[in-house]
């Protein structure tokens, strides 16, 4: 649900809610049998059941602001905070090995997993703006910082949501325009066709893993950056 205000010629507010959830997922789960039980196994390394996963989804506030301060200059924020406080555990249950004997026979009794998270709120922010250098070509620019919804340093390094932060900028043009423009030709319904061109990079701060008991260990200090290229194109019939 959302709600939104226009207080003056150029300025949108806008404020938004979605619900949390709670999920209840069939599928299977795998259990990775340690080396020196799985050289007794006569077929696979693991062993697998049916089962159910439970967890909760968290709800999420959102709030922006679209400026348009002139004609060929628009400023806009955004803000998300998301409630990850109510996703304290990850369950699994309903389980029911079916290879349960010899040196799994201990897996028999195993019913139910339960992976405690206890996350905390994190907070996303954007900002950027769009320069028009014509109504036909536009540049933008932008960047960002996100908290990390995470409190333990032993979780997986590869977490997407880690903390970091990020700048984006390219080009936005109608072909058919700067074509126009190029060969002073009129060649119509120059709005048709839209194409943007960006990059995006963005730094992950470093952050420390202890992982000793995984193989192999993840235990260590980690540090990403990610360079990405966009391009998108719109067309309209």
């Amino acid at each position: 649900v959302g709600l939104y205000a226009q207080p003056l010629d150029g300025l949108r507010l806008g404020v938004s809610w979605t619900s949390g959830a709670k999920l209840l997922l069939p599928g299977r789960v795998s259990v990775l049998l340690p080396r020196l039980v799985a050289a007794f196994m006569v077929s696979e390394n693991r062993v697998a059941s049916d089962a159910r996963m439970h967890m909760d989804i968290p709800p999420a506030l959102r709030a922006g602001v679209h400026w348009d301060i002139t004609r060929w200059l628009v400023v806009r924020v955004n803000v998300e905070y998301v409630h990850w406080q109510v996703f304290r555990r990850l369950k699994i249950t309903d389980m029911h090995f079916a290879d349960s004997s010899g040196p799994v026979e201990a897996l028999e009794d195993l019913d139910t997993i339960v992976q405690e998270k206890n996350y905390r709120g994190a907070v996303d922010v954007r900002a950027g703006f769009r320069f028009y250098l014509a109504p036909w070509l536009m540049l933008f620019a932008g960047g960002g910082y996100d908290t990390n919804a995470v409190p333990s340093p032993s979780t997986d390094p590869a977490l997407y949501d880690a903390e970091k932060f990020g700048l984006a900028g390219g080009v936005w043009f109608r072909p058919v325009a700067v074509l126009e423009k190029t060969l002073g030709i009129e060649l119509g319904k120059d709005d048709l066709l839209d194409f943007a061109v960006g990059v995006n990079w963005i730094h992950y701060l470093p952050r420390d893993v202890s992982g000793e008991l995984l193989d192999p260990p993840l235990a260590g200090t980690y540090r990403s950056e990610v360079v990405l290229l966009n391009t998108n194109m719109v067309a309209r019939f």
